[in-house]
């Protein structure tokens, strides 16, 4: 009766005194009590009852509210894709949730799982990973995380993320594994298909830069102006330095930042190789790492452009021979970018 709420165990207190008050205290079948030691056992008994009966009481309570919490969590899983197991490294068992039978297309309960039930239905491509990850998480005792495809039994392929953590044993020693897989299919189909069309924005914006640079070239070589011959060519290289940019945002896979000291690099290399053929000047970068906004990656990169160019046009008359250093360096909170040369420098006026 205790199990069945707070009032059905006081009734059960109130009926379980009474019968034993009525029947087993002397004078027997009456409530009368001829010694007042049997008043006190009487009281006392009451007094245990009923601390027995508001514990169990708190006890029913406890597991109703865990069994709904875990029914809560089960259900939040199942909406979320998410699986949870756990490994015991010293006997080897696993215990899977009935979301993780779900990811793996298999009845709940249908067969005794482990690493081995895993390794099954991974994709061909991704178990040697899949194998070394898990191992060196068990034997390291370091956080594992990893993204692989499952087979399913009816042929499909699910994308499935591993998160899991390592507990040790008072020695230190792992002893046991806890994780979550969660269903990532639907995620890498979106970036499956953003990579694809990343790459055909990225043809065609190439393409379009070519031809713009092609057609300023073209019309350079027909100009007989020199003045004007140069113009066109000074465009078709800020084309080629925009084009350099956007090659760059391909590269990182990225569409609004740049690794500004690889864009520096190869846009130096470019110049190198396309104006400094004869390598009578040397062009060298020193740049650190750092993440720009394309806007203003862009206008960075046209300055050092005209000032390169700008360097080896007046700064090694004839057949001068030097170099030239392009540096993007943090100087007090901030970014220092130099273009510096050792040529024969500014005219004296």
């Amino acid at each position: 009766g205790c199990c069945g709420g707070a009032g059905a165990c006081v009734t059960g207190v109130v009926l379980g005194v009474l019968a034993g008050w009525y029947f087993f205290l002397p004078p027997a079948n009456s409530f009368g009590i001829d010694r007042q030691a049997d008043l006190v056992n009487l009281l006392l008994f009451a007094f245990a009852a009923a601390s027995i009966g508001l514990l169990a009481v708190l006890l029913a309570s406890r597991i109703a509210f865990a069994r709904r919490i875990e029914a809560r969590l089960h259900h939040a899983h199942l909406a979320g894709g998410v699986a949870d197991w756990e490994w015991d490294l010293r006997s080897n068992q696993v215990v899977w949730s009935p979301a993780l039978y779900k990811l793996h297309g298999m009845p709940t309960g249908d067969l005794n799982p482990g690493p081995e039930t895993v390794f099954k239905s991974v994709h061909g491509e991704d178990l040697a990973y899949v194998r070394r990850s898990l191992a060196e998480a068990r034997d390291k005792g370091e956080p594992l995380a990893m993204e692989y495809r499952a087979i399913q039994p009816d042929g499909s392929v699910r994308w499935l993320m591993c998160r899991a953590e390592t507990l040790r044993d008072e020695q230190g020693m792992p002893k046991k594994m806890v994780g979550t897989h969660v269903d990532i299919t639907t995620r890498k189909e979106v970036e499956q298909q953003r990579e694809l069309l990343f790459h055909e924005l990225n043809h065609r914006v190439k393409n379009n830069f070519q031809v713009v640079a092609s057609l300023l070239r073209m019309q350079a070589g027909r100009v007989e102006d020199t003045v004007a011959r140069e113009h066109l060519n000074n465009a078709m290289r800020r084309v080629m330095v925009m084009a350099d940019v956007h090659g760059s945002l391909y590269k990182r896979g990225h569409i609004d930042t740049v690794d500004f000291a690889e864009y520096m690099r190869d846009l130096c290399e470019k110049i190198s190789s396309s104006v400094l053929l004869n390598s009578r000047v040397k062009c060298h970068v020193r740049a650190v790492q750092a993440v720009l906004k394309v806007d203003r990656a862009i206008p960075l990169g046209l300055v050092v452009n005209e000032l390169v160019m700008n360097a080896i046009k007046h700064a090694f008359p004839g057949a001068g021979e030097g170099e030239i250093h392009v540096t993007f360096a943090p100087q007090h909170n901030q970014f220092l970018l130099a273009v510096t040369d050792d040529g024969v420098g500014l005219p004296a006026e």
